[in-house]
C-alpha cells in the first residue's frame, strides 16, 4: 500500500497510545541470533478478557556482505511467516534499528520507553548521527539494560525531564567502570526524575545527592556519605521532601551516630507502644528479623524506617516509608491483618519489623490514618 505525501504526512502526525516501545539486541528468529527488535506494545480490551497485549516488531539482521536488512514475522493460514523489507547497505543493525526507534516515538504516545542491548562503543558513536542532539525522547518510564557505559549516556542525553529512571536493573558490567559519571547527575533528567534505579556504580557526590527530588532512589557510589544521608531525613523530617523507598549502596565509613544525629528521643519510635500488637507481625517481614531498623516519626506525624549499617553489611543503608510497607503487605499477605487490613478505616496498628539493634530486642511499630476503605488489589493482563 502506497500513500501520498499527504496521507503520509497525516498520518505522521497522529499520536497513537501504545503502553511501551523496545529497542531489543536479544530476539531470536529462527537460526539467527544477531537481530535487534523495535517493538510496539500495545493494551487491547476485548469482551472476553479484561485486557491483552499485542506487539508489533521490526527485526533488523546483518548481512553478510555488510549493512543489514528489516524483516517481520506475520501470520498467515495460521503460520508463522517471515517477510523480508528494505536492505540497509550502508547501516548496520544498531543504526537502523535505533533510526526506526526514534521515529516510532515520534508517532506513538508511548508510556515506556525499554533498551535492552549492548553495541559496541563504534556502533554508540555512530548513533548520535542518527539522532540529533535536540530531540527528546519523552516517555513515563525509561528503562535500560547495557553494559555499554557510553550508551546509557547516549539516551540520557536524549530523555525528557520528569520520568522514572531504571537502569541496569537485572545487568553488571564486566569492568569497574562507573555506569554513570558525576555530570550527569547536574542534569535535569537527574534532578527532576520520579524515580531512579540504578544498579551499578556511579560517581554521584553528597551535593549532588541531596539535589535529587524523587522520592525512590536506589544508587551506588563511593562517594555518598554520613553526612548526605542525615541531611536527607532532616529534609524529610521537616516536610521538604518525600521518602518512599531509598538504598544507597557501596558507600564507605557509615555511621549510625551521623545518620540519626540531631533528633530527639522523642521523635524515635519507642518500643513499649507495640507490645499491644505485637501479635500482628507481618510474617512477610520475617527475612529482615536479623536486620537493625529504627523507626523515626516527622513532624507531620509520619513514619519511616531506617535499615542502620550492620556488621554484615556495612556499606549500605535504607530508607523506607512505612505506608508503603502496610501497602505491599495489604496487596500481597491480606489474611496476615484479617479485618484491620481488610477494612482500613481509622487506624490501622500493623507491626513492621523487629531486630536485634544495640543487644537488645527492639520493636518497631506505625500507627496511621488512613481513607482507603478497600484493600488493593492487581489486574491480571493476558499476552498473546
Amino acid at each position: 500500500m502506497f500513500l501520498s505525501k499527504d496521507c503520509l504526512h497525516a498520518v505522521s502526525s497522529m499520536k497513537i497510545d501504545a503502553m511501551s516501545i523496545h529497542l531489543d539486541d536479544n530476539t531470536f528468529i529462527g537460526h539467527r541470533n544477531d537481530a535487534v527488535t523495535v517493538r510496539v506494545s500495545r493494551k487491547i480490551k476485548t469482551p472476553y478478557l479484561s485486557c491483552f497485549v499485542t506487539h508489533f516488531d521490526l527485526q533488523f539482521l546483518s548481512l553478510e556482505n555488510g549493512g543489514c536488512f528489516v524483516a517481520r514475522e506475520v501470520i498467515e493460514d495460521r503460520r508463522k511467516v517471515i517477510k523480508v523489507g528494505t536492505n540497509y547497505p550502508q547501516e548496520s543493525r544498531y543504526s537502523a534499528a535505533l533510526r526506526a526507534f526514534a521515529q516510532f516515538t515520534k508517532w506513538v504516545k508511548a508510556t515506556g520507553l525499554y533498551v535492552t542491548m549492548s553495541p559496541s562503543d563504534a556502533d554508540v558513536d555512530r548513533m548520535h548521527a542518527i539522532v540529533p542532539a535536540t530531540r527528546k525522547f519523552s516517555c513515563s518510564t525509561f528503562g535500560i539494560e547495557t553494559k555499554s557505559p557510553a550508551l546509557v549516556r547516549f539516551f540520557m542525553q536524549h530523555l525528557q525531564p520528569g520520568c522514572n529512571l531504571v537502569i541496569n536493573e537485572y545487568t553488571q558490567l564486566d569492568d569497574d567502570r562507573p555506569i554513570l559519571e558525576r555530570d550527569f547527575f547536574d542534569s535535569d533528567v537527574a534532578k527532576r526524575a520520579c524515580s531512579m534505579n540504578i544498579h551499578g556504580m556511579t560517581e554521584i557526590t553528597d551535593e549532588q545527592l541531596l539535589q535529587l527530588r524523587a522520592k525512590t532512589i536506589f544508587v551506588a557510589s563511593h562517594r555518598i556519605t554520613s553526612q548526605a544521608v542525615n541531611q536527607i531525613i532532616w529534609q524529610w523530617y521537616e516536610g521538604e521532601r518525600r521518602i518512599c523507598q531509598m538504598f544507597f549502596d557501596g558507600t564507605k565509613d557509615l555511621s549510625e551516630e551521623v545518620i540519626l544525629s540531631g533528633f530527639e528521643l522523642d521523635d524515635f519510635c519507642s518500643p513499649e507502644e507495640l507490645l499491644e500488637i505485637v501479635s500482628e507481625m507481618s510474617q512477610w517481614r520475617v527475612r529482615e528479623l536479623s536486620r537493625p531498623w529504627v523507626g523515626l516519626r516527622s513532624k507531620a506525624g509520619l513514619v519511616i524506617m531506617v535499615k542502620v549499617p550492620a556488621s554484615h553489611d556495612p556499606d549500605a543503608i535504607l530508607l523506607y516509608d512505612v505506608v508503603l510497607l502496610l501497602w505491599l503487605a495489604a496487596v500481597y499477605f491480606p489474611w496476615r491483618h484479617g479485618k484491620a487490613c481488610q477494612t482500613k478505616k481509622d487506624a490501622l496498628d500493623v507491626v513492621i519489623t523487629s531486630a536485634h539493634h544495640q543487644s537488645r530486642l527492639v520493636f518497631v511499630w506505625c500507627k496511621f490514618s488512613t481513607e482507603r476503605t478497600h484493600t488493593p488489589t492487581i489486574k491480571h493482563c493476558h499476552t498473546y
